[in-house]
């Protein structure tokens, strides 16, 4: 039920008052307020405390009437909202699976009409208060399943958008399209012919490859990291699918409030990987390249290093090497300062403040820190892979103090 009681004044005040507390632990108080439950109070304050970092506009916003934990969980943030309203376009849009309302309110920005569709009537009046309050008021709200009223809605759209719940009724989660809430996968083709573009979110464990079979109509896929951290794939149908659909990867950074795109996205076409010849193998030269997450997930290892001329350390490894940085590198470059083997690192490094990553290693970093007494963290890093000898080495590294100094540095 919504609880319109908790927007007075007195208790936003004790809400913004208790931001720094832990909600869980004011469960087991009593409520200040007579007609509130502490429970109430709870979920708005841990509902603001996570709106803080994913969605500034909600949290800056007076009057704001938080969703349940749940809702604000599976919710895009909002840059990766922003980022997809670049994949959408036309005059109407209707938004299946509403929820806190976020994605419907991005698109409302870039869209004369937007349908809002939820069946949970309580997420229905949450969005239906708040979104006016963000300063949208093209988005139309109807309570119900999505699958069905968009059936009914007798208007010609130019875009539907879903972004199924990856949990059951029971709060578990689930890993196959076919176990999401609302199960679309029925209904892609009567979708497809409802609007010229479909765009789905999914979880980013999916397989491209699966996904792009078991979607039938895909035409594009954006898979969407922020922080470098993969966080959602965007899969964009349309009537007729695309043979050889382009892969979209991308890698946001927040900066003042902001999403940005801290590297170049990275567009390529399944059949250039596919047909791509095996990567050139080399020692480790002067220079190490990571690619983002969008790009590991994407599985473009032969595309990355044929665009940029870059030979791997192993075929397994998807690490790169060159004498010199190289421009527009999307992702992470370090100039390499040692090489050592596992058992000279070991000498020589015990109880060091870095940062591990391991490529094509057999322990994972959490363990290679707990053997080695290392602590997380400092100016430099420790790549634990293996070279083109299939040897396992450790490469000491860190970041350039000025990359694009670097970059003019090298030799035309």
């Amino acid at each position: 039920m919504l609880n319109l009681e908790l927007l007075k004044p007195e208790i936003q005040n004790y809400i913004n008052d208790h931001l720094s507390v832990d909600a869980v632990q004011l469960m087991f108080q009593p409520s200040p307020f007579p007609g509130i439950e502490m429970s109430e109070l709870a979920e708005q304050i841990q509902g603001k405390q996570k709106c803080r970092q994913k969605l500034p506009e909600w949290y800056s916003t007076p009057g704001i009437y938080y969703p349940p934990s749940r809702a604000l969980e599976q919710c895009s943030s909002s840059g990766t909202a922003a980022y997809k309203t670049w994949l959408a376009e036309g005059d109407t849009l209707a938004d299946l699976t509403g929820g806190a309302g976020v994605d419907s309110y991005f698109f409302a920005k870039v869209f004369k009409q937007v349908f809002y569709l939820e069946r949970a009537r309580l997420l229905t009046k949450i969005a239906a208060h708040n979104l006016p309050l963000l300063g949208e008021d093209n988005i139309r709200f109807l309570s119900g399943d999505g699958m069905q009223l968009v059936h009914r809605l007798g208007q010609k759209l130019d875009c539907i958008y879903l972004d199924p719940s990856r949990r059951t009724r029971d709060n578990k989660k689930v890993f196959l399209p076919r176990d999401y809430e609302p199960d679309f996968m029925p209904h892609l083709q009567g979708l497809t012919q409802l609007a010229r573009r479909v765009l789905i979110k999914t979880s980013p464990l999916i397989d491209i490859h699966f996904g792009i079979n078991a979607f039938r109509y895909v035409r594009a896929v954006h898979i969407v990291s922020v922080r470098n951290e993969c966080k959602e794939i965007v899969w964009v149908l349309g009537r007729e699918p695309d043979p050889d659909p382009t892969i979209t990867c991308v890698n946001l950074h927040r900066g003042d409030q902001m999403l940005f795109q801290t590297d170049p996205p990275f567009t390529y076409r399944l059949s250039e990987e596919t047909d791509a010849p095996p990567a050139k193998l080399s020692e480790p030269l002067d220079f190490l390249f990571e690619p983002n997450a969008s790009i590991l997930k994407s599985g473009a290892f032969k595309t990355v290093g044929r665009r940029f001329s870059l030979p791997k350390l192993h075929a397994n490894s998807h690490l790169y090497t060159y004498d010199f940085p190289v421009p527009r590198f999307p992702g992470r470059t370090f100039k390499i300062l040692e090489q050592f083997t596992v058992r000279e690192f070991g000498k020589r490094f015990k109880n060091q403040r870095v940062h591990v990553s391991t490529r094509n290693f057999p322990e994972r970093a959490p363990a290679i820190m707990k053997k080695y007494g290392l602590t997380a963290g400092g100016d430099d890093y420790a790549f634990f892979t293996t070279n083109p000898a299939g040897k396992r080495v450790v490469l000491w590294c860190r970041k350039p103090e000025d990359l694009a100094k670097e970059i003019a540095r090298q030799p035309d």
